[in-house]
Formats: C-alpha cells, sequence, structure tokens
C-alpha cells in the first residue's frame, strides 16, 4: 500500500512541475549561424522582453570577440609583435569596438516567456554577416595600424642598412 501511494505521490508532481527554460536552450545553432541567447525577469513585461533581447546581442558579440581575440593574438605572436604596445592597443580597440557594437542583421530566432515571467530570447546572425562587420571594424583600425606597421618596417630597414657593412663591387660600374 505504501508503494501505491508513493507512486501516485511522484505521478501527479511530475505533472505539476513548471518548466524552467524553453525546450530550444538544449539546441546547436547550425554551421552557418551564431546563436546569442538572453534571459531577463523584470516586472514590465516590455522590459523584460528588451532586455533579453539586448542580453541576447552581448552574448552574440562575445562569442565572436572571444574568436577574433584568439586570431589577433596568435597573429601577433606570429609576427613577433604580441608585446609591443601599439600593437596591443590595436587589438584592445577592435576587441572593444566588436563589443560595444550591435550587429544589425541579427533576428529573433526564438523567443518565449515563461509562467514565472521570465523572457527567454535567442537572436540569429548568419556568419557570413558577423564577418563582414568584423571585416569593417578591423579595416578602419589596421588603417590607423598601418601607419604604426610603415614605421616599424622603416625603422627595420634603417637599422638593418647602418649593421650591416656593405662592400663596393669589385668590378665597378662599366
Amino acid at each position: 500500500m505504501i508503494v501505491v501511494l508513493l507512486t501516485a505521490s511522484c505521478a501527479s508532481k511530475r505533472n505539476t512541475l513548471i518548466p524552467t527554460m524553453p525546450v530550444w536552450m538544449v539546441e546547436l545553432p547550425p554551421v552557418d549561424n551564431i546563436w546569442g541567447v538572453g534571459i531577463a525577469l523584470l516586472q514590465d513585461s516590455n522590459l523584460g522582453l528588451q532586455l533579453a533581447t539586448n542580453r541576447a546581442q552581448t552574448e552574440a558579440a562575445r562569442q565572436i570577440n572571444a574568436l577574433v581575440h584568439s586570431e589577433l593574438i596568435n597573429h601577433a605572436n606570429e609576427e613577433g609583435l604580441a608585446d609591443d604596445p601599439r600593437s596591443i592597443t590595436a587589438i584592445e580597440n577592435i576587441e572593444r569596438n566588436l563589443i560595444d557594437s550591435r550587429i544589425s542583421s541579427y533576428r529573433i530566432d526564438k523567443r518565449d516567456r515563461m509562467q514565472d515571467g521570465t523572457w527567454y530570447v535567442r537572436i540569429s546572425i548568419r556568419k557570413s554577416d558577423a564577418i563582414g562587420h568584423i571585416n569593417s571594424i578591423v579595416e578602419n583600425e589596421l588603417a590607423e595600424y598601418s601607419e604604426f606597421m610603415t614605421d616599424l618596417a622603416l625603422s627595420r630597414i634603417n637599422a638593418s642598412l647602418y649593421d650591416t657593412r656593405m662592400r663596393p663591387s669589385p668590378l665597378g660600374d662599366e
């Protein structure tokens, strides 16, 4: 008799459980998309939805930034510029611009309001749109950075010329 009561009790609890998050939270994005998820619970439902959407955008920007940061650091290390202050500043400026900017081509992919009033929003950004956005930010920063690279190249050339002893050709000009 105790077993029957216990089983009936568990069955009734299963039916009354309130989901704490949408089922789509466990999905993975398609290979050509980046997803950002935002969650918010505010008394004003409209503000909660707006905040969740902003958080989803920020999450997507952070994912993109992490990838860009890794690649920029690898590139700086390969070029021997990882310790140069101007190189570090350029990388930091690119990262800050990525986080601060909003990729305008996102779309709200999923949006659910749970029974407790919490909004869950998932945005989707096509990777091709993200790449275009990254390229514009990097190109703007590299325009300033290229002056530094030109100065660096010229100083290397000058140092090389000063450090190298050149002999005149024994044949002379004919």
